[in-house]
């Protein structure tokens, strides 16, 4: 009787290619810019003068090579895969493979990085209350308990800060960020704990103290897409958050 020998071959693949769906903020379509540069489209705008003027662009282009178009981002795009192939053999399970990553478009950047974007809170009104969740620029700020309220006190002064509960805040930015750069004060020394997330997988936590004077707080760790900040005795308020994505 010949050896038993233990293989597993793929013996076919499904007909239909794997998609991969990039969604925008809010579902909403990518931006798709076309310029002509040395052969501007001819747009003709006539006036009756018993009509007011009235303009109605339809433009129908018809090209004999294929026009090229450039897509340019503006932030990144990027696509989360989570899945799970299970091979079984006669009903039995053999075994599985787990795909899990992330793939990311963006633009090619001249330097090593990109400059980081920076949000702060001069637009909210001194004694605005939030008790739900801010929108604010792209990024969500919202109350783990009780409220955020927006002071115009302490360092650095005049300048607007979401100051949080003991409870603490969270913050959800708009895609996964691989940077983040925090800028914070209390009315005296206090411990905060802050704990980083890829949606609801907690990838890190670490503690600092700060103080009466602005105190800049960095963080680095792939994936981040939400920080949650707690502790400060209801003192601590946050000044301006900065991201990066690679």
């Amino acid at each position: 009787m010949e050896e038993h020998k233990n293989q597993v071959r793929i013996v076919s693949w499904p007909k239909e290619p794997a998609k991969l769906e990039h969604q925008f903020k809010k579902g909403s379509p990518a931006e798709v810019e076309i310029k002509f540069e040395k052969d501007p489209a001819n747009v003709v705008i006539q006036n009756w003068p018993k009509s007011p003027m009235n303009v109605d662009m339809d433009m129908h282009l018809k090209v004999k090579e294929p026009v090229p178009v450039c897509i340019s981002l503006c932030e990144p795009v990027c696509a989360k895969s989570d899945y799970t192939i299970s091979i079984n053999i006669l009903d039995r399970p053999l075994g599985s493979i787990s795909i899990k990553g992330i793939t990311k478009l963006f633009n090619c950047f001249e330097s090593e990085r990109p400059k980081p974007v920076c949000i702060e809170f001069r637009e909210i009104k001194e004694g605005t209350v939030i008790k739900d969740v801010l929108t604010h620029y792209g990024l969500k700020f919202a109350p783990v308990k009780g409220e955020l309220v927006a002071i115009g006190g302490g360092d650095p002064e005049g300048v607007h800060k979401l100051m949080f509960t003991d409870e603490g805040m969270k913050i959800v930015f708009p895609y996964p960020v691989d940077r983040v750069i925090l800028s914070m004060h209390s009315r005296a020394d206090n411990s905060i704990h802050f704990e980083i997330y890829d949606e609801n997988e907690l990838l890190k936590t670490l503690d600092e103290t700060i103080g009466e004077q602005a105190t800049t707080i960095e963080i680095n760790q792939e994936d981040m897409t939400t920080v949650i900040i707690s502790g400060g005795g209801g003192e601590a308020a946050l000044i301006e958050v900065c991201y990066i994505a690679f």
